[in-house]
């Protein structure tokens, strides 16, 4: 088994139970690796994870994330860092929909 296909068994298996951590993970890489494919996007723009993995695992289950089919997490406000006030769990639909929405108006 290859290390992708490890990985996208890993998450398959633990996506419902730890998706909080993974959500975690995501967000920093995407806030401070300057080699991650999303930080232009994120770090890049002074975009920022303010959070701590136990805040990431409060929102999941204050938005029930555990019960999405796709759980993602999402900024309310687009120009604002990673913080808890400003952040929720949504379907990954849904979010996408306003993702287009805030891009394009």
């Amino acid at each position: 088994m290859t290390k992708s296909e490890y990985q996208v068994k890993w998450y398959k298996e633990n996506a419902k139970k730890r998706g909080w951590y993974l959500s975690y993970k995501c967000a920093m890489k995407r806030c401070k690796n300057k080699k991650h494919k999303s930080y232009k996007n994120y770090g890049a723009k002074g975009i920022e994870c303010l959070m701590k993995p136990n805040d990431f695992k409060a929102l999941w289950f204050r938005d029930e994330a555990f019960n999405m089919t796709k759980p993602t997490i999402s900024r309310e406000d687009h120009t604002q860092s990673y913080t808890a006030d400003n952040c929720r769990y949504q379907e990954f639909d849904e979010h996408m929909a306003e993702d287009v929405k805030h891009k394009w108006g």
